[in-house]
């Protein structure tokens, strides 16, 4: 049922997120992650669990436990930021049309301004993680983990996690990501922790880019300079992650509850989703004719 889940998402966020962004892109990301992973993962487990927060991992966050997960994006930005170097410099060198056509950071703020840059910021900061991790780390993977081990549940949501993105060569770099987000809730039972390490990652990675910009005229990093990179990333996010081991916590059965009445939440999901796209078509309409009449 999760995968089923998964697969509709991901169709959803294909087709009706595109045309989203289409008319707005800012907007369109916030419409995404709020209506193609969020509200169908947690409907999903309102309807087999009396208490979705507590199923979910999204019980009343440890302090501790989200400055750690938070600690653990930033440190380990070095590592996936590495590894994503190294494929996009191998792919340019071979196939630059190819690099330049997934180079996703570009085409979300190249063409952004003003307003449209504060709202992609909140899109990729705050939405994308509670979006991305309640789906991905809050159901898929305690679901894959009833049928497997924790490291096949943990490796395979993982891979799905970066295919989502539809970015292959960001492809190993969000698996890495998506392993560490996936220990770090299977160690402390909580989506926070998560959600804080990937909050961490994309707000690093948006000031990195606002800081460097394209950076098309540089030479490409040298390997030595990669390498090093690569070594402070293990070396910061190792005693990290041995931190999070350590603070573990069991493994709480969680009650079944017959399925709840979910049509006053679906109305409502729904008839927000439709009123937020209209809304969202309008202000595109308004900034287009504004940008004419300034013209």
């Amino acid at each position: 049922m999760a995968l089923a889940l998964l697969a509709v998402s991901a169709f959803a966020a294909v087709v009706l997120g595109s045309l989203m962004q289409l008319a707005s892109l800012p907007l369109g990301l916030l419409w995404t992650e709020a209506f193609t992973f969020f509200a169908p993962a947690w409907l999903l487990v309102c309807a087999f669990r009396g208490d979705p927060a507590s199923w979910l991992g999204l019980s009343r966050p440890r302090p501790l436990h989200v400055a750690l997960g938070f600690l653990v994006g930033l440190a380990n930005y070095p590592l996936a930021g590495t590894l994503e170097v190294l494929v996009r410099t191998w792919v340019e060198a071979r196939w630059p049309a190819i690099s330049k056509f997934f180079d996703l950071a570009a085409h979300a703020f190249g063409n952004a301004h003003g307003w449209q840059k504060a709202v992609i910021v909140l899109a990729v900061v705050l939405a994308a993680p509670l979006g991305e991790e309640t789906m991905f780390r809050g159901v898929l993977q305690p679901s894959l983990a009833r049928s497997l081990r924790p490291a096949g549940a943990i490796a395979i949501t993982a891979a799905l996690f970066s295919l989502i993105h539809l970015d292959p060569i960001g492809f190993l770099a969000r698996m890495e990501l998506g392993i560490v987000f996936g220990l770090l809730v299977f160690w402390t039972r909580s989506l926070w922790v998560s959600m804080a390490a990937h909050a961490a990652n994309n707000l690093f990675a948006t000031g990195l880019y606002f800081v460097a910009g394209d950076a098309k005229d540089e030479a490409p990093p040298e390997k030595l300079q990669l390498l090093g990179l690569f070594a402070l990333g293990v070396v910061l996010t190792a005693p990290l992650l041995y931190a999070a081991w350590r603070s573990r916590r069991p493994v709480e059965p969680q009650p079944w509850t017959p399925p709840a009445d979910l049509s006053r939440q679906l109305r409502g999901w729904t008839a927000a989703a439709i009123v937020s796209a209209v809304a969202m078509v309008l202000v595109a309409w308004a900034t287009h004719s504004l940008g004419q009449i300034a013209r």
